[in-house]
């Protein structure tokens, strides 16, 4: 079953992917019942709930994936940053991950400095930018001291 779902795997859209989430939440619940009922042996249903589980995490980090992408393409990098810790969390307290999710949380590592060198970057402009506003408006009320209309004692 997973090799077939690694060889077939696409990232799915926003909708195809809240379906295929919802849809491995019905499988999980069924097996969960099966085994309930006692109708699944116990290594059985450990090892497909745990298939059904990845299969499920790796939806999740796909579509976080893309949108972190489309807050980097609008320029949104706090919200992106945020998304990448968030995903980098979980993959670092996941036990057990294939060379998929291996290559995914390097993947993120990067975005993840790349997106701390361009909030830097931003930070270091937007104060040169806030201390030469200051220095412009202290310029400003000087001349307006030295032009201002002359008042009688």
């Amino acid at each position: 079953m997973s090799r077939l779902h690694q060889a077939v795997y696409k990232s799915p859209n926003d909708k195809d992917a809240m379906a295929l989430v919802q849809a491995t939440k019905k499988i999980r619940a069924v097996l969960r019942s099966e085994h309930a009922k006692q109708k699944i042996n116990t290594d059985l249903f450990v090892s497909e709930n745990q298939q059904l589980e990845m299969m499920q995490l790796k939806i999740n980090i796909e579509i976080s994936i893309k949108r972190i992408n489309d807050a980097k393409g609008q320029k949104q990098y706090n919200t992106a940053k945020q998304m990448t810790d968030k995903i980098l969390k979980i993959l670092n307290n996941l036990p057990n991950k294939d060379s998929d999710l291996e290559h995914k949380q390097q993947m993120l590592e990067s975005v993840k400095n790349e997106l701390s060198a361009h909030l830097t970057s931003a930070q270091k402009i937007a104060s040169e930018n806030q201390a030469q506003d200051q220095k412009d408006d202290a310029k400003r009320k000087d001349l307006d001291r030295l032009f201002a209309d002359k008042q009688k004692w």
